[in-house]
């Protein structure tokens, strides 16, 4: 006799062609009983039309009819609960159909259920509850639902090879309907005394586990009983499977959470290959699964209601139709448990069992999409006691709070809650938490994604707080586009005072790491409508100097400058920026001594103006000392004004001040660590020159690998941003490093295009810095070459100021080149250098150079002597400042140590 097919809702008996379903018993016709069996044995294979017709029904091939198409149909309605939905018998459109098999079996009463699915994942929960079910007298497995709490305890029960009574908690029972559900487990009499009679069994039966299942049901009733069992009766022992806690005394809580991404993937490759025969998943890549199992919730019951469409649909598909979540998860894959045939059905069975309240402010936290603080949920709902009732809905699995102390809905509870939002009698609750939501978002810390959304609703509603609901979202975002999204819906709904104050914040924000394009973009918002407001001037001159036109930035920013308000201080800010950027650290210092005395003291503005007014008096006079008093002077006002991101600009600033001190560790933590803080505040332009920076510091200790590591990165974030003045810049530095590498050609053609990209934007001080690198890497190849690099530099710079580091090194790159050809100039030269070098006090890698030089002059002077005296002081110099021999810095050393080596017999 041939094995019954047992089905979510009936047993088909093939060999009588039966359908028993409860009381009733159906017949199935011969062609229905062949076509079912047929499909049984072939479960998870798409069995094409052709097929059906010719071996089952008996056509002949290519016939058209009707036939098959009315057999199934028959078929469904004797076999599946709702032949609209179908279970089992699937229809893989445009090729034929599918048989699905159940995949958990229930047994009978007080027996565990038998799984004929492998379990995967959770091996260590599993030893963790094997261990306590030795002692422990109540665990309570809880979780929320789907999450695969009833398979753990089976599982842990099997691995331990513990005996067990399983009892499904009815929905709603009271203490006597469960204890009655427990005897006749047990098989003992249901007496009058059935709660001790239970009590007795269990403990005359030592090492079985009683488990009450889905105990969620009728928890108050679970947890009544399991505190008298657990408290009348030694040596017993209750296991629960709840979405709720019971919250009694004895209860040893063990909580299962969605599964591990890796692990969520090996359970929906696996249930998608048996839904398909064992055969491979076409689209399965990895770049598909991950966001698939995320959106999933990673939850068992979801992940496997999804890979029985694997039949039909490839990950990327599954993914794509995710919006649809409860019509796409309806496959059964569980048990024949209503609450776990459809994704929808399990939520909604939670959703039954909660009170009016927990309903509600469910729905309200359920219009966000990230995590939330209470502060959030007492401004969005407005019942009587929002922390108990958000205390509630932790216990019952549907909030989960966080180890911040924040709390999150998973997607499928939020996704859940908003198709009941749509439901009598609780249309009105959404609409009233967005509206508190936007009205409140200004004074609430929320997610960037819930704070751009209170915004646009903000503009949209029209609200007075609309403009301070923008800043918050436009701060609280470190998505480009979407601030450029929200400035651009602000120039529509905004006018006056608070247009401009989102003009300014929106720039700001822009121009520290947004795409070229989104620049672009908010560029021609601004300029659409000639504003001749100083805050316009301002906004579009700094739009203009983060895509390096310095002289047209200047030009807009000297007219809000022109203002008597408090805003004239934050462009003249950006006009001492300029002045940096085009090689004028002096012309620097007078405006930004300007700025710091428009604006009060100890304020952002003031805190910026005096961290580039450190930078101007580190690179123009060279006062190391006052620069350092600037720099500790800005860090605190930003550390006090709490803006880690300023402070982590000033620091690497102040780095490398600590570079031309000869602190070169120093500067090298202090670059990592800015660094850091630069990346997780995303703002690439500041990280950008940090990390060019460190690259260089990485060059000079001769850690090779970091080093170039560091200035790929740099380069390649460079041209991502479009700053192409800063893309030249480092390709100069990468320059450096391949020629100190031994690529010399290359280094060549970098420092090349760099000039010329320099050259074609306008910015002096990389002008002059590339053109300078280009004349030390062709001295060797080309000396004339080399010496028109030089004057090049010298031209660009114009007067240099001679305290000025940048035009110190250019003296000494200049001095070796002329040290053959023009002695005399070459000597002025350095001398020059040399004060200036001197002026700072201590070792300083300029100093390197610049005894390297002197030793090159004295080598073209036929003076061996001097040249070994001056070499040694170099050395002397790398020593202290605990360079490796292999640093950049140590290269001329080692090269005209070589040629006086040849000099010497």
């Amino acid at each position: 006799m041939a094995d019954p097919l047992k089905l979510r809702s009936c047993v088909v008996h093939l060999d009588r062609r039966r359908v028993e379903r409860q009381n009733t018993s159906t017949p199935l016709t011969t062609q229905e009983a062949g076509l079912l069996a047929f499909l049984s044995e072939r479960p998870g294979q798409t069995v094409a039309r052709d097929t059906l017709f010719t071996d089952v029904l008996g056509y002949a091939a290519n016939t058209r009819s009707r036939a098959l198409d009315a057999a199934v149909r028959r078929l469904r309605h004797k076999i599946e609960v709702d032949p609209a939905h179908p279970d089992h018998l699937l229809t893989v459109h445009g090729e034929g159909y599918c048989w699905v098999p159940m995949e958990v079996e229930r047994t009978g009463a007080g027996q565990a259920p038998r799984y004929r699915t492998d379990f995967v994942g959770r091996a260590d929960l599993v030893a963790r509850l094997g261990e306590l079910l030795d002692h422990e007298a109540l665990i309570t497995v809880h979780g929320p639902g789907g999450v695969g709490k009833t398979r753990l305890v089976a599982e842990a029960l099997a691995a331990h090879d513990l005996d067990a009574a399983w009892v499904t908690v009815p929905p709603g029972a009271d203490v006597p309907t469960l204890a009655s559900c427990v005897a006749r487990a047990l098989e003992i009499d249901d007496g009058a005394d059935t709660v001790a009679a239970v009590g007795t069994a269990l403990e005359a039966r030592r090492g079985l586990h009683l488990v009450l299942d889905a105990a969620e049901a009728a928890v108050e009733a679970t947890a009544e009983l399991a505190h008298t069992w657990v408290d009348g009766w030694s040596d017993l022992r209750v296991v629960i499977t709840s979405r709720e806690l019971l919250r009694i005394t004895a209860e040893r809580p063990i909580a299962v959470e969605p599964l591990p991404a890796a692990q969520a993937i090996e359970l929906l490759l696996g249930r998608a290959a048996r839904a398909r025969g064992g055969r491979p998943w076409s689209g399965a890549s990895r770049q598909a699964l991950e966001p698939l199992v995320d959106r999933l919730d990673r939850l068992p019951l979801a992940v496997e209601l999804a890979a029985s469409r694997a039949v039909m649909l490839s990950a990327t598909a599954l993914l794509e139709r995710l919006d649809d979540r409860f019509t796409l998860l309806r496959r059964p894959q569980r048990d024949g448990t209503p609450r776990h045939a459809t994704l929808h059905a399990m939520l909604d069975w939670s959703w039954q069992l909660l009170t009016e309240d927990e309903r509600r402010v469910l729905l309200c936290v359920a219009i966000l999409q990230g995590p939330f603080t209470m502060d959030v949920v007492e401004v969005l709902t407005d019942v009587a006691d929002p922390l108990d009732t958000v205390s509630s809905l932790c216990a019952k699995s549907l909030i989960h709070s966080r180890e911040d102390g924040t709390l999150i809905l998973l997607d499928s509870v939020r996704d859940f809650a908003r198709t009941q939002a749509a439901t009598p009698p609780w249309q009105g609750v959404m609409p009233r938490a967005r509206r508190q939501l936007a009205t409140n978002a200004p004074r609430l810390v929320l997610a960037p994604i819930d704070q751009l959304a209170a915004a646009h609703l903000a503009l949209e509603e029209a609200l007075p707080q609309a403009a301070d609901a923008v800043l918050a979202a436009c701060d609280a975002s470190r998505d480009q586009a979407a601030i450029l999204t929200l400035a651009e819906a602000a120039r529509r709904h905004l006018h006056g005072r608070d247009l401009q104050r989102v003009a300014i914040t929106a720039t700001s924000l822009l121009v520290r790491g947004a795409d070229p394009e989104v620049l672009r973009a908010w560029l021609d918002v601004l300029t659409a409508e000639e504003d001749a407001g100083p805050d316009h001037h301002r906004a579009v001159g700094q739009l203009l100097l983060a895509q390096g036109h310095v002289a047209d930035a200047e030009a807009r920013l000297r007219h809000a400058a022109e203002a008597d308000d408090g805003s004239a201080a934050e462009a003249l800010v950006l006009c001492g920026e300029c002045r940096l950027r085009s090689a004028d650290p002096l012309g620097a210092e007078t405006v930004l001594q300007h700025a710091r005395e428009r604006a009060p003291q100890g304020s952002l503005v003031w805190s910026r103006a005096t961290a580039l007014l450190a930078i101007a008096v580190r690179d123009g006079r060279g006062k190391q000392q006052r620069a350092l008093e600037l720099f500790t002077a800005a860090s605190e006002a930003q550390h006090t004004l709490g803006r880690p991101r300023d402070a982590a600009v000033t620091q690497a600033n102040m780095a490398n001040l600590h570079y031309l001190q000869g602190r070169i560790r120093d500067a090298l933590t202090a670059y990592a660590e800015a660094a850091e803080i630069l990346s997780a505040a995303g703002d690439l332009r500041a990280l950008l020159m940090c990390r060019s920076n460190l690259a260089v510091v990485h060059d000079c200790l001769g850690d090779a690998d970091a080093s170039a590591q560091a200035h790929h990165q740099v380069v390649t974030l460079a041209e991502r941003l479009g700053d192409h003045a800063s893309a030249a810049l480092a390709k100069v530095n990468l320059a450096q490093h391949l020629s100190h590498s031994g690529q010399h050609p290359r280094a060549l053609q970098l420092v090349a295009e760099a000039c010329a990209q320099a050259d074609t934007e306008g910015a002096a001080g990389v002008a002059v810095y590339a053109w300078m690198v280009r004349a030390r890497l062709t001295g060797p190849v080309d000396l004339q070459a080399a010496t028109h690099a030089a004057e090049q530099a010298w031209q660009i710079l114009g007067t240099p100021d001679p305290d000025t580091p940048l035009s110190t090194e250019l003296r000494v790159v200049h001095a070796e080149l002329l040290a053959t050809t023009d002695a005399e100039r070459a000597a002025e030269q350095l001398r020059l250098a040399e004060q200036h070098i001197g002026s700072l006090g201590g070792r300083q890698p300029l100093d390197i150079g610049l005894q390297v030089a002197f030793a090159r002059l004295a080598l073209a002077q036929d003076d061996p002597d001097e040249a070994a005296r001056r070499l040694e002081q170099a050395r002397a110099t790398v020593s202290a400042l605990q360079l490796s021999p292999r640093s950049r810095l140590s290269v001329g050393l080692h090269q005209v140590q070589a040629l006086l080596d040849q000099r010497r017999p």
